[in-house]
């Protein structure tokens, strides 16, 4: 167990370095602007009130008019802390917290609950996990565990179900297996896997189908590479690739379009948007973020999207909140 857990902390520092890049850091920011194209700035960019805590590699998701921050990486530490944002009052409160305290887990809304799967703990051991929140009586409930341990994984749903898709599983290694969970039964079944094994991806649901973006694969490159997940078949398709290559990133949908905000490539954070047009089968550079984020948290609230804290070179992690929209 011990040389597992060894294993596994190497196999994450590796994760994090590839992207990372430390002697090159301080010249990948100063020389970000001349690498991207700078006539391109936010539209209507706004700072908002900071969360509470600082946080990265945490999870953010909308419901009802308010944005939750749910565990991550918090001034050196794995935490389970959770606070809601309310968007019109602008003002963020600490709700309870979860159950165990996590990193590098996903989260997603379903039938007025918020579910977190996976992930891992502060000893970096994987988790198979899953806890369900309740808004209105601010409680957390443990329910059925995955069939497998997984962190960096994706998480959406759709019709009623939820899935989980790819990250590493308990072994440390990259994964392409997918399960769905029915809430109405507490249960987990499998499903088809992906084509393509990796982690640290975006997973969002479009019209009843699930689109699987960047990342890194196997190899410990970040990809391009995007695949639409249909529930109904249990089957998957290749679509085009996005033109970045990267992991981290934020993702979410407006008007029927996919996001793709921030991450890292192989060498430096990055500020740039991409657009993706599902009818279309194209992608398409947007306006750039005023400044590059990584391991942050993307949500869209009535056609204004909120970049929720992450990872700035040369900051840390932040507890900053901007508000921005997504089309001109």
């Amino acid at each position: 167990m011990k040389n597992f857990k060894v294993s596994l902390i190497l196999i994450l520092i590796i994760v994090f370095c590839i992207g990372c890049k430390q002697s090159n850091i301080s010249t990948d920011m100063n020389n970000l602007n001349e690498k991207t194209n700078t006539s391109m700035s936010a539209v209507n960019w706004t700072n908002k009130a900071s969360m509470i805590n600082p946080r990265w590699r945490h999870q953010v998701v909308s419901m009802n008019g308010k944005i939750y921050a749910i565990g991550g990486n918090s001034n050196d530490k794995v935490v389970n802390l959770m606070e809601e944002y309310e968007v019109e009052k602008d003002k963020w409160t600490a709700k309870a917290n979860m159950l165990t305290a996590k990193s590098q887990h996903r989260a997603v809304t379903l039938n007025g609950k918020i579910y977190v799967t996976g992930g891992r703990d502060d000893d970096f051991f994987m988790i198979d996990t899953v806890e369900e929140y309740d808004p209105v009586k601010d409680t957390w409930t443990a329910k059925a565990s995955m069939l497998n341990k997984r962190m960096l994984h994706g998480v959406v749903q759709v019709n009623g179900k939820i899935y989980v898709m790819g990250g590493m599983d308990g072994s440390g290694m990259f994964t392409n297996t997918v399960e769905e969970y029915d809430p109405t039964t507490d249960t987990w079944t499998t499903k088809a896997s992906m084509p393509t094994a990796r982690s640290e991806f975006g997973a969002i649901t479009v019209n009843g189908k699930i689109y699987v973006i960047g990342g890194m694969n196997s190899k410990f490159k970040t990809t391009g590479v995007v695949e639409e997940y249909n529930p109904t078949t249990d089957t998957w398709a290749t679509k085009a690739n996005m033109p970045s290559k990267r992991k981290d990133i934020g993702i979410t949908t407006v008007n029927g379009k996919i996001y793709v905000i921030g991450g890292w490539d192989e060498n430096k954070v990055l500020n740039i948007i991409e657009e993706y047009d599902i009818e279309k089968d194209t992608w398409k550079i947007k306006k750039n973020m005023p400044i590059a984020k990584s391991s942050h948290g993307v949500v869209t609230v009535d056609k204004k999207t909120y970049v929720v804290g992450g990872l700035i070179i040369g900051e840390g992690e932040t507890n900053k909140v901007e508000e921005f929209t997504l089309f001109d």
